[in-house]
């Protein structure tokens, strides 16, 4: 069995080789490859939907095993990456050795971790791997260190004895005070290295791409340099309160991540961070000394949206000293400050970003290391992690829709078509546009709706799944029953959409009524977007207060399923009762036919609409921005507004049939859209027009070709086969649009029958004869082959060929061509037709037909003609 992995990376944990069926963990790109080469997926997969994923090979494989003397330093395929926790914590702290272990096993009977194959071998030692292994390598080390940094302090360890007969427990909380967790975690991350080579000794170069703290963190154990720490470095109770190692807010992290800022498109020129980072003695003159600092870059190039801190404009990374003095009692502490500073003005000037990550999220992400090097030979260093994010351009504020200079609205209702959009904008520092988009639709269809009756209890009801402490509360607003995360502190939970909704091809639109009372500055809710499967991407962040109906526009998810995520994140203080926290109503996603109908200049604010005619409208504005005037931005609120200008239209119904379904690849398929017709008389009756008042035919055959027609009927060939889906949009003559669609089914072609054609005789022409003879035939897998000849002497017509290049076979007919030469010159098609209608052969037919237009044909006068297919 075949497992490949879902992101860009070596599936390697998915191996388990001993088994009755055997599995390979391959990379994505790999498992892709083998799926589309070999055929690992059936005609019905879909990638959207699992119950179509898998299927068994056509084809054998082959396995190759590495070689077994290479060896490269690396981060292994299954260790977990970091940042966590929405990018607040910088992860892994530090690795260890969990690769090809070679450890003491059972002779038989273990299992492996997996559960699908033994770990046992009758020779009681195994190489094994996995981050079980190089979890006991750091707990030996911490112990090993703890012990070594005591004995610094002249508190000698405790005995197996004591520790196991708990005589010692109160000695074990006195090392505690004296020597925290926290600080032995420091000693070890502090001191660790690259990932190293193969002499196990040289690290390889912070530039190479193995060197990136997303991979390795702090670096790898080095018990050697951690035994031997005089000094530690980190944030000390700066994240905020608890005790030492604390889960969420350590005493004292040798670890630290800005996390995600939005710090890009705000149109300030200078948003600074800054931590303060401590330096402590633990081992008095020893560790005593002047420690120069400096920055290591720890990410460059080597993540889809990291970058280098030198060379990238808009960001600055700087060290409020450049060195610091650290005293001769253990304990001592010196302190200086980390400053990351980002310009979020435009580029060139400011921060752009670098790409969009595996979640699809844009940003820019730097890393680094400080490193402390002490006159005393210690060198501590410490990496550092900050994501820069684009605040959205803000969305402007459409007003409601106004008259004309021509009054006539009546209960907001227009009756001449003609009225004036209004919008304003924030002013600076919000990054200002270069011009306005302004986006205009017909209809606005309701293709999710949830008015949150049903109870969601423990997070979970017919429509949504999610965190236990989300349920039904009553809104404050709606005063109706809605969902709402029981607001307390320390929580990351998320409320997430059952089932996948397609989304049309056409723009989305998401709105709900929200309340929203949350502790400013500190505690957050996301709304979040997952399309065809993929992670999770950031729609909107709320905090503070707020009540009334929210809108995000999901325009970018067009012709994808999504599932829409409410999540509330809190920090670790005040939450209720000071604040009510957040509550959801009346959930609702709708589509629409939006199109752009103006640009305008950045200094207008308004918009003249005319010549609507009767239907309904709907108005939104986007900011235009970047060097081309060409990225949109937020968009507005939507604005409504009804015009009856007369009769009023109605949408036209759409519909098609496409014959023959399924197809062979190759075979022309009819696509006929004939029943398609207009539902009202306003410019054309019809009852009486040929199309029924349809005036252009818009269609999507599924294979990436497009037509647009007048005419209902149109044909179209599919080159590969497959599950295609057809779309069709028809407008009628007053504008309005309709859609349909449906699924074709395309095969590969039977092969050609095989068999045999020959005979000969004479058939009758004008007032003679023309005497034939022919022999053709196509061998099971083979390919065509045969002669012809032909002679009519009154008509002055004289064929001869020995090659035929199409032979078709059907029961007792056969026709079959090649070319030919007539009157003994080349450069002719002859084409024969032949019917086999039995013995003797006097009721069989012959017909031939010559490129240079001469055909003739008939019963035969004479002689017999034998089809013969196999």
């Amino acid at each position: 069995m075949l497992v490949f992995n879902n992101e860009d990376a070596e599936l390697e944990a998915a191996g388990v080789y001993a088994a009755a069926i055997p599995v390979y963990g391959v990379s994505r790109v790999n498992g892709l490859y083998l799926r589309d080469t070999l055929g690992f997926q059936s005609a019905a997969f879909e990638p959207g939907d699992r119950t179509t994923w898998g299927t068994v090979s056509k084809l054998p494989l082959r396995i190759n095993p590495p070689a077994p003397d290479a060896f490269v330093a690396k981060t292994t395929g299954f260790s977990s990456r970091g940042p966590i926790d929405d990018f607040r914590f910088l992860k892994p702290d530090i690795t260890a050795p969990g690769h090809n272990i070679y450890g003491a096993t059972i002779a038989a009977g273990g299992l492996h971790p997996t559960a699908a194959s033994t770990m046992s071998d009758p020779s009681r030692f195994i190489s094994v791997s996995g981050t079980s292994f190089s979890g006991p390598h750091v707990a030996g080390a911490a112990a090993l260190v703890r012990e070594a940094l005591l004995s610094q302090r002249t508190h000698p360890p405790l005995s197996a004895a004591d520790l196991r007969s708990g005589a010692g427990a109160l000695t074990q909380i006195t090392h505690g005070n004296v020597m925290p967790q926290s600080i032995v975690r420091a000693a070890l991350t502090n001191t660790a290295t690259n990932i190293r080579a193969a002499d196990n000794v040289t690290p390889v170069p912070d530039t190479d791409d193995r060197s990136y703290i997303n991979d390795i963190g702090s670096g790898l154990v080095h018990v050697m340099e951690a035994v031997d720490a005089r000094a530690v470095m980190g944030t000390n109770n700066t994240n905020g309160l608890g005790g030492p190692d604390e889960a969420r807010y350590p005493d004292f992290l040798a670890t630290h991540s800005f996390g995600r800022n939005e710090v890009i498109n705000t149109g300030e020129s200078s948003q600074s961070s800054a931590i303060t980072v401590t330096l402590e003695n633990l081992a008095g003159a020893a560790g005593a000394g002047t420690y120069t600092l400096s920055l290591v870059d720890g990410g460059g190039l080597r993540g889809d949206v990291t970058r280098p801190i030198a060379g990238t404009a808009g960001i600055a990374v700087a060290l409020s000293s450049a060195s610091v003095a650290l005293g001769g009692a253990t304990a001592d502490r010196a302190t200086f400050d980390v400053v990351v500073t980002v310009d979020g003005r435009a580029a060139p000037l400011g921060l752009s970003v670098a790409g969009v990550d595996v979640n699809g999220e844009p940003a820019t992400e730097f890393l680094w290391w400080v490193v402390a090097s002490g006159s005393n030979g210690e060198t501590l260093r410490m990496p550092f992690y900050y994501r820069a994010a684009a605040r959205p351009y803000p969305a402007p504020t459409q007003n409601p829709i106004a008259d004309d200079d021509d009054p006539d609205q009546v209960a907001g209702v227009d009756h001449d078509g003609n009225y004036k959009l209004s919008w304003t904008y924030p002013d600076l520092p919000a990054e200002q546009p270069c011009g306005f988009r302004v986006d205009e639709a017909t209809h606005l269809d309701s293709v999710f709706l949830d008015d949150a009756e049903e109870l969601l209890i423990a997070g979970e009801n017919s429509r949504w799944v999610g965190a236990a402490t989300w349920i039904s509360n009553v809104h404050p607003d709606t005063m109706t029953l809605g969902y709402a995360p029981v607001y307390v502190d320390q929580q990351d939970a998320s409320l997430e959409m059952a089932e996948a909704l397609p989304l049309s091809e056409a723009a989305a639109l998401l709105s709900f009524d929200s309340f929203e009372d949350l502790e400013n500055d500190f505690d957050y809710g996301y709304v979040e977007v997952s399309a065809d499967g993929s992670g999770y991407q950031r729609m909107a962040t709320y905090n503070g207060q707020f009540s009334g109906r929210r809108e995000i526009d999901l325009s970018s998810f067009a012709g994808k399923s999504i599932k829409v995520r409410f999540r509330l994140d809190t920090d670790l203080l005040v939450s209720s009762p000071l604040f009510l926290g957040w509550f959801i109503d009346n959930i609702q996603i709708e589509t629409a036919n939006f199109a752009p109908i103006a640009s305008v200049a950045a200094s207008a604010s308004t918009l003249d609409v005319t010549g609507r005619t009767t239907g309904t409208y709907f108005y939104r504005v986007a900011g235009l921005f970047g060097a081309s005037c060409d990225a949109v931005g937020s968009f507005s609120n939507v604005r409504q507004i009804n015009v009856d200008a007369g009769p009023a239209t109605l949408a036209p119904t759409a519909d098609f049939t496409a014959a023959p379904n399924p197809a062979e690849v190759g075979e022309p398929v009819t696509f006929d859209a004939s029943a398609s017709a207009d539902q009202d008389a306003v410019g054309c009756d019809p009852t009486s027009d040929p199309n029924q008042c349809i005036v252009t035919y818009e269609w999507s055959f599924g294979d990436g070709d497009t037509a647009s027609t007048s005419d209902p009927v149109t044909v179209h060939a599919y080159n590969a086969p497959g599950t295609y889906r057809a779309l069709l949009i028809v407008t009628d003559n007053d504008g309005e649009t309709a859609s349909s669609e449906r699924f074709i089914e395309v095969t590969e072609p039977p092969p050609p029958a095989s068999g045999t054609a020959s005979g000969g005789g004479h058939i009758a022409v004008g007032g003679g004869r023309a005497n034939f003879g022919f022999s053709v035939e196509r061998p099971p897998g083979g390919s065509v082959s045969g002669h012809l000849t032909y002679d009519d002497r009154d008509g002055h017509t004289k064929v001869q060929t020995e090659e035929i290049d199409s032979l078709t076979l059907g029961g007792n007919v056969a026709t079959f061509s090649g070319p030919c030469m007539v009157n003994k010159v080349a450069g002719f098609t002859c084409t024969v037709s032949v019917v086999d209608n039995g013995e003797p052969g006097s009721n069989d037919e012959f017909s031939i037909s010559i490129s240079n237009g001469y055909q003739a044909g008939g019963t035969l006068g004479g002689g017999n003609i034998q089809v013969v297919e196999d």
